[in-house]
């Protein structure tokens, strides 16, 4: 009736502070594509939700590709009510493992430490683009919530979060949430600064910090390769500077972590910085940052993971304090389909072993060099060596 598997919701376990909210999410694992759900949650008392309906509507339009829904929240006999629906047949959610919705809970400070607490869903339903609907049985998902020690933090900064930071002034501890290997190569854009010593003590000595300046590509009709350039930041002169986007190498695993500051009047918005724009100028091309996860990444854009460049259709999502790159119309263009993309910083090219390559089916064979060779129909006697065919790795023994 709903295809090969029945569609599945599950939630993860959260440890709560009393004195702090923490965030719930609720992830669906689809047999395929709906354009809206709805849900009930029950909570032991004590324990409430916190989300404003205002900021939870601006999140899911962002999310979502159509803003051609309603979003509501509302509580009833003891009873939270989720709904997102849509007036079109439009899909709204892509057929994959998703979080469907996120949002905050607290507790009412009449719970104690270290008390356990099953939340149980129920009248769970999902909309099929047809007006069709599944139902998941009442008491399957359930969740359980900790009553942890007071938070000595004030603000949270969480990767898996769909709200933007909110702005604030005077002097603060913030806990961030952001994971991060050590000696792989990722992308960070933070709302606030961070000196040098900051640097060093949350990353580990000898952390690599670099901004973006140019991309080139070979000359010619076709575009068969595409070299991203970035430029060292100097953390003595600048340390991590707030609301710019960033490449970053640390010395050892992040995962979280947090710092006092002493925040004066500043924009929590990631600055897009493109040509002419200072103190990082760059001559083509342009590097976004986002603050809120679930964030698109638009179609003939690349994001950067684990040392690796990949091409997005507009359909991949990406966690909060991140960044991704679009570079004009080059991306965009079929005489790039295939180009192998690479990256230096002051000058210093990565290996390619290090280097992912754009995902394209077309059957069009590249030396590692970037010099095309042929099609796959078409170029049987190939010489020895390593190619590129599909944006993968080929071996000719």
């Amino acid at each position: 009736m709903f295809g090969q598997t029945s569609p599945t919701l599950s939630v993860a376990d959260v440890t709560m502070p009393k004195n702090k909210t923490v965030k719930v999410v609720v992830t669906c694992e689809l047999d395929k594509d709906i354009k809206g759900f709805q849900f009930f949650i029950n909570f032991k008392k004590g324990i409430n939700a916190t989300t404003d309906l205002t900021i939870a509507e601006s999140s899911i339009k962002k999310r979502f590709y159509d803003t051609d829904h309603t979003v509501s929240f509302n509580y009833t006999e003891g009873q939270y009510r989720f709904v997102v629906t849509s007036t079109t047949s439009n899909n709204i959610i892509p057929q994959k493992t998703t979080s469907l919705l996120s949002f905050e809970i607290g507790s009412d400070g009449s719970l104690s430490k270290d008390d356990i607490y099953t939340a149980t869903f129920s009248n769970i339903r999902l909309t099929y683009d047809d007006n069709s609907q599944a139902t998941i049985p009442d008491g399957d998902v359930t969740f359980n919530v900790t009553i942890g020690e007071d938070a000595d933090w004030d603000i949270l900064l969480d990767e898996e979060s769909t709200v933007a930071p909110t702005t604030t002034s005077g002097e603060v501890k913030i806990k961030v949430h952001r994971t991060m290997k050590a000696g792989i190569w990722s992308t960070i854009c933070l709302p606030f600064a961070m000196t040098e010593d900051e640097v060093i003590d949350v990353f580990g000595e000898g952390t690599e910090i670099a901004y973006f300046n140019k991309y080139t590509t070979n000359s010619g009709d076709e575009i068969t390769s595409i070299s991203i350039v970035f430029n060292d930041l100097n953390l003595k002169t600048y340390g991590l500077l707030a609301n710019y986007p960033f490449i970053i190498k640390t010395t050892k695993d992040v995962s979280e972590f947090e710092i006092s500051k002493t925040i004066s009047s500043t924009k929590l918005n990631s600055f897009q910085y493109t040509e002419g724009d200072a103190p990082f100028q760059t001559t083509k091309g342009s590097c976004i940052g986002t603050y809120v996860a679930e964030t698109i990444v638009p179609e003939n854009s690349l994001f950067l993971n684990n040392n690796k460049f990949y091409y997005s259709t507009g359909k991949t999502r990406m966690k909060a304090f991140r960044a991704y790159f679009t570079f004009n119309d080059v991306l965009s263009s079929d005489n790039s389909a295939g180009a192998r993309i690479s990256f230096s910083v002051n000058g210093e090219e990565t290996n390619v072993e290090d280097a992912e390559f754009i995902m394209t089916e077309n059957g069009r064979i590249y030396s590692i060099s970037g010099q095309y060779r042929g099609m796959s129909n078409e170029n049987k006697n190939l010489p020895k060596g390593l190619y590129i065919m599909n944006g993968k790795k080929m071996i000719v023994k």
